[in-house]
């Protein structure tokens, strides 16, 4: 007579791997928050609630005489990044730089986004030195 090997473990396994499943699920049931209501306007004031809002597209600051403050606008198209003064960089001096790596302080200046200047010290200097004062 032949006699059949139980599994004492079976039932323990399953029911374990059912609660596991069971609590690990949960998060899933949960349902989304509702998509917030459009505004009637897109205007938004930090002032009072029936503030208007502003008519107007440009304007320029009076100063205290009364005349307009708008000295060096001119309206034109200009590229690169409003106060960049690379272009005036005579010299630059750097506590550290990775040589090795080619991050070097000349990076800085170079106006190349692929390029940067790198120190493995935790507070690193640079100094630039200018055609003119700014």
């Amino acid at each position: 007579m032949q006699y059949r090997v139980r599994h004492r473990w079976g039932p323990a396994v399953v029911t374990a791997t059912a609660f596991a499943l069971a609590v690990g699920s949960q998060g899933a049931a949960v349902a989304l928050p509702g998509a917030p209501v459009k505004a009637d306007r897109e205007f938004a004031s930090s002032f009072e609630k029936g503030d208007p809002a502003p008519d107007w597209t440009d304007t320029v600051d009076t100063g205290a005489d009364g005349r307009k403050r708008a000295s060096g606008v001119d309206g034109g198209f200009s590229t690169g990044i409003p106060g960049n003064v690379t272009e005036n960089v005579t010299g630059v001096r750097a506590s550290a730089e990775n040589t090795g790596g080619g991050e070097v302080k000349e990076n800085l200046v170079d106006n190349e986004p692929g390029t940067k200047w790198l120190t493995f010290a935790p507070t690193g200097w640079l100094e630039f030195d200018l055609d003119s004062p700014q």
